[in-house]
């Protein structure tokens, strides 16, 4: 089920400005007061960390002849008036790694300057960003200092039961180890932010505030099942957190590799929408995915699939929505395999698709294809400060053309992520395929423009 929870709604990224200072926990001896819950909280309140930022603001009102009235408008603070002033934020983690691998979510440390960790045994450590990965919203953090860490046992999401009883520790309003319990409410949430669609979320009712972001969820052995992630703000009870499955092979590809590896299977699938043949005779639809695009010399064409085959299911589980497709890649690694269950004109079969790295070689020529945009880097100059891809060409009749983007254009920015060099469309290029459609900030001269493009 798709829950689509627009901004202005209240979708909270649990993250609040403040400080912290550790809590401990008494222990008593011989009592029938030590729940499973207070042996878990005994057990993984050690691995479970404060994570303080700084990020460098640059206040845009700084050097106006109205920043005084701006100022005194917005209730600005004095200390936030000057040209340039550092913004605290509060949010959560967990060791996941006894030698200081600390995992938390990218919203967390996005932009920050400097990261302080604070450990349950009241030390407060530096840590390093080993890696972060945009599309799950997970980071991974290593502490500097020597020794070994209180660590946390990785669980499994795969067998969540709903009902089942979690634990949710992290940092709420600046409040230490503080502890809720609830059950998990569902699985398999999608949720929206704004235009960024997110899939496959655990909800649960055990409260999350902002604060908690980044924290663990935790089942009644003790083992991390899920990272705490966002609340719905409208609503009370109603939290997400990424599964730990997802988790766990982030985690491994940061430390590994410094970056996720995407699994490219070279298929752009849709929604099935029944033809009028099909509604006129009540043919009610096997499954909710379609083949759209079979990119040559790719798994998905080895496999033999084409436009317009229908996936049922991938790996015995049914496929009933778009958003179950981006769960299932998401999940795959390069060089592993999946059966998919699919049809063609009515007669089921099924093949084996091997996943491998999205050829990045051919991420240009792909990329203009479709938008008839040519890009090149920008040489670095002195009297030239940021990033961008300059248009070199523009086919004719193009969907570049007709939208007015024209040879010498510089675009800064694709799906809301900075463009700093040709590495970084080659990077982008398989969602921006797979999504169809994204946004792009063109310059122009001293302007720039925000424009939605559609592949």
């Amino acid at each position: 089920m798709r829950v689509v929870l627009p901004v202005a709604a209240g979708l909270l990224l649990a993250v609040a400005p403040g400080t912290a200072t550790p809590a401990g926990n008494p222990v008593v001896e011989g009592t029938d007061r030590r729940s499973p819950i207070v042996q878990v909280v005994e057990e993984v309140g050690p691995a479970v960390v404060n994570i303080a930022t700084d990020q460098r603001v640059e206040n845009p009102f700084s050097g106006s002849p109205f920043g005084g009235l701006l100022r005194d408008f917005l209730n600005m603070p004095q200390e936030r008036s000057q040209r340039r002033f550092v913004q605290n934020s509060l949010g959560s983690g967990v060791i996941v790694k006894a030698d200081g691998a600390v995992v938390t979510n990218e919203h967390v440390i996005l932009g920050a300057s400097r990261i302080r960790v604070t450990l349950r045994d009241g030390r407060t450590l530096l840590a390093e960003v080993v890696g972060t990965d945009g599309d799950s919203d997970l980071a991974v953090l290593r502490l500097e200092g020597e020794g070994q860490y209180p660590a946390v046992r990785l669980g499994r999401s795969s067998d969540l039961m709903i009902g089942e009883t979690v634990i949710a520790i992290g940092n709420p309003y600046g409040f230490s180890s503080s502890v809720t319990t609830g059950v998990v409410s569902a699985t398999g949430r999608s949720i929206e932010v704004g235009e960024r669609a997110l899939t496959d979320f655990i909800q649960t009712d055990a409260l999350i505030n902002p604060g908690n972001s980044g924290g663990p969820l935790l089942n009644i052995r003790g083992e991390l099942i899920g990272v705490n992630n966002a609340v719905y703000g409208p609503a009370q009870g109603i939290g997400f957190a990424i599964p730990v499955d997802r988790v766990r092979r982030v985690v491994e590809d940061l430390i590994s590799y410094g970056a996720v590896r995407s699994a490219w299977l070279g298929l752009l699938v849709e929604e099935f929408v029944p033809d009028e043949e099909e509604v006129r005779e009540g043919i009610e639809p096997e499954h909710a995915v379609r083949v759209r695009r079979v990119f040559s010399d790719s798994p998905g064409a080895a496999a033999g699939l084409r436009p317009g085959d229908r996936l049922r299911a991938a790996a015995g589980h049914p496929l009933r929505s778009r958003a179950e497709w981006d769960t299932l890649v998401s999940g795959l690694t390069p060089g592993r395999s999946v059966a998919l269950a699919t049809s063609r004109a009515g007669t089921p079969r099924v093949v084996t698709i091997t996943a491998t790295s999205f050829p990045e070689d051919r991420a240009l020529a792909w990329f203009a294809e479709p938008s008839g945009l040519e890009l090149e880097a920008i040489p670095h100059s002195p009297d030239r400060a940021g990033g961008g891809l300059m248009v070199r060409a523009v086919r004719s009749g193009s969907r570049a053309e007709r939208i007015g983007l024209t040879k010498g254009d510089v675009l800064i920015r694709l799906d809301r992520e900075p463009l700093n060099g040709l590495d970084d469309l080659r990077r982008l290029t398989p969602r921006l395929l797979d999504h169809g459609s994204f946004y792009v900030v063109v310059v122009r001269g001293r302007t720039a423009y925000n424009l939605t493009f559609t592949l």
